[in-house]
């Protein structure tokens, strides 16, 4: 992966493991955390001048300040909370900072200790649960490739994305299709299976929920990660706010290896009862996902022929 930044973050994350590696590493204040760790990994991202960071941000008519807040004209796009490195992360401390960007109109936000980051876009809704786009371990990774995918999430956080808002709704889109397919198809008592169950049934095929859900398991392409190299932002096609995460969704995802949900069609047996989970699959998704352009039902369910 050509990018600078990806080294200067690896070597930084790898001198956070080896401090907590020591025998009785010392406590570090979140000052200490900061300066050590999180602000050489900001820089990486791109946040850097006087004009684009501002630390301690106030927050309009509390007390309160937010560590970081990250600009790009016209408005404040990103904020960073920072807690101390061995602090753990707690609900309390992700709900303030959703609060404080609410008051402020702040779109995205994280918030890390250095070893865990959370990310959130603040306009979702309804809890602090759907908010929620991501977990990090940061220092989950022994090899080059354990580090790209930890990189790919964390990138998103940087200048480069976050500035193009047509980008980052496209990525926030897709991420919550992929999450929102996966809870469905997997979920034996999901209403969509259930369907599937009759649709399989009636063409003579009998499957319980488990059996279902425990195919789709199998067949489904890793987990959704953004991809290395974005198109660049162009007209946003959906009405309204082209900023909005609630624009139009369209289903979309490359062809890998493979004969799974995401990958090259292959053949499998029962052609007929696997294009039923197919039609299911598109019902589903057209309900939930109104707007929804369908590209290519084979993306998501490979089938036999004929």
């Amino acid at each position: 992966m050509d990018n600078p930044a990806r080294e200067l973050i690896r070597s930084r994350l790898t001198q956070v493991k080896a401090f907590l590696a020591q025998d009785a590493p010392p406590r570090l204040s979140e000052s200490d955390t900061k300066a050590h760790f999180l602000e050489p990994i900001i820089a990486a991202l791109g946040w850097e001048g006087i004009e684009v960071v501002r630390r301690e941000y106030f927050v309009r008519n509390s007390q309160e300040f937010i560590d970081y807040v990250m600009f790009g004209p016209p408005k404040p796009l990103l904020a960073i909370e920072a807690k101390p490195l061995q602090v753990a992360l707690a609900e309390k401390h992700a709900a303030q900072l959703v609060q404080y960007c609410a008051v402020e109109g702040i779109e995205w936000a994280a918030l890390t200790n250095g070893r865990e980051l959370q990310f959130f876009n603040t306009f979702l809704k309804p809890d602090l649960a759907a908010k929620r786009v991501f977990r990090l371990d940061l220092l989950a990774f022994n090899s080059e490739a354990e580090f790209d995918v930890i990189f790919e999430q964390l990138w998103q956080l940087s200048r480069e994305r976050v500035t193009h808002p047509a980008v980052m709704r496209t990525w926030l889109n897709q991420r919550r299709l992929d999450a929102a397919l996966r809870e469905l198809m997997t979920n034996p008592e999901s209403a969509v299976l259930r369907y599937v169950r009759k649709a399989l049934a009636a063409r003579e095929v009998s499957a319980n929920g488990e059996v279902i859900a425990r195919w789709f398991h199998l067949h489904l392409a890793p987990a959704f990660v953004a991809p290395p190299n974005p198109p660049p932002p162009g007209p946003v096609p959906a009405p309204g706010d082209p900023t909005s995460p609630h624009a139009e969704t369209v289903v979309t995802i490359p062809p890998t290896s493979g004969g799974h949900l995401g990958g090259s069609p292959a053949p499998l047996s029962g052609g007929p009862a696997i294009r039923a989970v197919a039609d299911a699959l598109r019902q589903r998704v057209s309900g939930a996902f109104a707007d929804t352009k369908w590209r290519e039902t084979a993306y998501y369910v490979a089938a036999a022929s004929g």
